[in-house]
């Protein structure tokens, strides 16, 4: 799977116009192809995105939309309904966390954490049916923006 995600989006970038500020493709970042240094690690972002969307696909709720990689999908999907913008949010803390599946929180266990928070959102304190879906539960090191982080061991 990894080898088809990375021609794709080898693919992506290379229809993009060299040495023209442009968007970098999945998930919407600006670049210029061809001249900025960032545009490996961008490339690998996108990788990972869309590793990380089709395990959701997998992992996720059923009934879940796929998970938005970028800003405009995003905004597209956080006001829809609560399992929404759960999803929403789930993608933001992903994305601060380098889209990294293996360590961040499953969907259930983050979602409940984040309706747990007295900083959740009216839409999602306001559904019955999320509220008994995941009913809430603390979870560690939820910051604002419900970004989850992990405790951050100092001194070193």
């Amino acid at each position: 799977m990894r080898s088809i995600i990375e021609n794709y989006v080898g693919q992506l970038f290379r229809e993009r116009p060299p040495g023209k500020l442009c968007q970098s493709p999945i998930l919407g970042s600006s670049f210029v192809p061809g001249e900025d240094p960032e545009e490996p690690a961008l490339k690998e972002l996108a990788r990972r995105g869309l590793v990380a969307r089709e395990w959701f696909f997998l992992h996720g709720p059923p009934d879940a939309p796929p998970l938005p990689l970028s800003g405009h999908e995003r905004s597209d999907l956080k006001y829809k309904d609560a399992l929404g913008h759960l999803v929403t949010q789930f993608s933001n803390s992903l994305e601060a966390n380098g889209w990294d599946i293996k360590s961040h929180p499953s969907f259930e266990a983050y979602a409940r954490g984040v309706i747990a928070s007295p900083l959740a959102a009216d839409i999602v304190r306001g559904d019955d049916s999320i509220l008994k879906r995941y009913p809430p539960r603390e979870l560690r090191y939820i910051l604002s923006g419900m970004i989850w982080r992990p405790r951050v061991k100092l001194g070193h």
